[in-house]
């Protein structure tokens, strides 16, 4: 199989390993592998994850330089246009805005926003602590509430998944829940929901007051929760009948390959020759960990085709199965999608059915078909830059599209948005059609 996993380092898998490795670099993350390639949804999977800052100011150019410092561009009409452009730009901040500012700050600015305004929104600047948090969230143990968020087609940032014993979950929060304010601060208006993360982000012990919008109610609520330590476990499983085994996939993190098939392993020890596996809420996580699954799942083919830059080259490249597969050949899966099932929770889905072996229930998945590679910067802080589209065996491009359900099946209204565990079983529509199919198989 191309990817190495031993290269792996929290949530960034290695690159392919035909894809061209950018020579190495002093400002690169020590132990990492050469490229940190990863399947990623939004820009953060948490809510007590990556805390990025969006500054929208244009790419820096022409202005006076420190000394030492070195920094061109092409000399051409528009280039040159835009440089007097952010000098005038620059000259009206300075004199104009509410605060005096120091050239330092609109450099800050200036650097957040090369990134942060490219039009991609998996392409973003990273101050060192922000990177920090980014690193302790991709290990799958953190400080923070204990609840995952996706932002919804409204534009507001909702919680898909409450971790049981959490401080989210002990506190009352609930999946399907809007945060619109933190400790008083109205947040809706904030670009993305790494901005809300880093008013929710907190020492352990101390608390955060969110005010929630209840979808599901319309009721408006102030919940103070006190944030801890959290260790995320991301799969659960168990038997529904004789044959048939369900497993739950809460995100892609590190470790969650091994976790993968020790379970599947122990579902077949009890007499599963089908699974039920669930990935409602997914929002997916290392390409690594997706990959090394399938591999492990699949015969001999190609898991998926990259296209994309790095290094100044363009690449095409291709993750493949190396056809020793560690479940039994004839095992089928259903696998429960939706809105909120995105990137890595994507690449397996549409991954398996391309190869015949699974029939997806639910809705329409997120549709997040592309890659990122993390670089660190010399002070600490970090530029993630989408750098390649993943293509599924079939061909196709999932990206800004999702996967369409071989069966669509909606949950009660007062039910969606909830995380699967507090789905009561007698109503969850979607489980029930799965475990339909796959008793009807021959």
């Amino acid at each position: 199989m191309d990817p190495n996993p031993d290269a792996l380092r929290g949530d960034a898998p290695a690159a392919p390993a035909a894809v061209p490795a950018p020579a190495p670099r002093p400002r690169t993350r020590k132990n990492y592998g050469p490229a940190h390639l990863f399947v990623a949804v939004l820009a953060t999977f948490l809510v007590t994850a990556v805390l990025c800052t969006s500054v929208g100011v244009l790419l820096y150019g022409g202005l006076q330089k420190a000394r030492g410092a070195s920094l061109s561009f092409a000399d051409t009409p528009e280039v040159r246009a835009r440089i007097a452009k952010a000098e005038e730009l620059r000259s009206y901040l300075k004199a104009d805005f509410l605060e005096e500012l120091a050239d330092e700050r609109i450099l800050d600015a200036m650097i957040a926003g090369m990134a942060d305004n490219l039009g991609n929104p998996y392409t973003f600047y990273m101050s060192a602590e922000t990177y920090a948090l980014w690193e302790e969230n991709l290990s799958g143990s953190y400080t923070g509430i204990g609840a995952s968020v996706i932002r919804n087609k409204d534009g507001l940032v909702v919680i898909t998944d409450v971790y049981d014993g959490g401080p989210a979950d002990l506190a009352g929060v609930k999946a399907g829940d809007a945060i619109v304010a933190v400790d008083g601060t109205d947040v809706t208006g904030l670009k993305d929901e790494n901005a809300l993360a880093a008013l929710v982000r907190g020492p352990a012990g101390t608390e955060v007051v969110l005010g929630i919008l209840r979808t599901s109610t319309g009721e408006r609520l102030e919940i103070p929760v006190t944030r801890g330590t959290i260790v995320n476990d991301p799969v659960v499983s168990r038997m529904l009948s004789e044959r048939i085994g369900y497993v739950a996939v809460k995100e892609f993190s590190t470790g969650l390959a091994d976790e993968f098939r020790t379970t599947v392993e122990g579902l077949v020890a009890q007499g599963a020759t089908d699974l039920v596996l669930d990935l409602r809420n997914d929002p997916g996580g290392s390409a690594g960990e997706v990959v090394a699954m399938l591999d492990w799942l699949l015969p001999k083919g190609t898991i998926a085709t990259l296209k994309g830059r790095m290094d100044g080259k363009a690449f095409e490249e291709s993750w493949t199965s190396d056809g020793t597969s560690g479940v039994p050949e004839g095992m089928r899966y259903a696998i429960l999608v939706n809105g909120s099932t995105a990137s890595a929770a994507e690449l397996f889905s549409g991954c398996l059915r391309d190869f015949g072996k699974a029939y997806l229930i639910g809705t329409q998945t997120y549709g997040k078909g592309s890659g990122t590679i993390t670089r660190e910067l010399s002070d600490g802080s970090a530029v993630n830059i989408t750098t390649f589209r993943y293509y599924l065996p079939s061909g196709v491009s999932i990206e800004g599209e999702g996967l369409a359900p071989d069966l669509e099946v909606a949950l009660d209204e007062d039910l969606q948005g909830l995380s699967p565990e507090d789905i009561p079983a007698e109503r969850d529509a979607q489980l029930r059609a799965a475990v339909v199919h796959l008793a009807n198989l021959p």
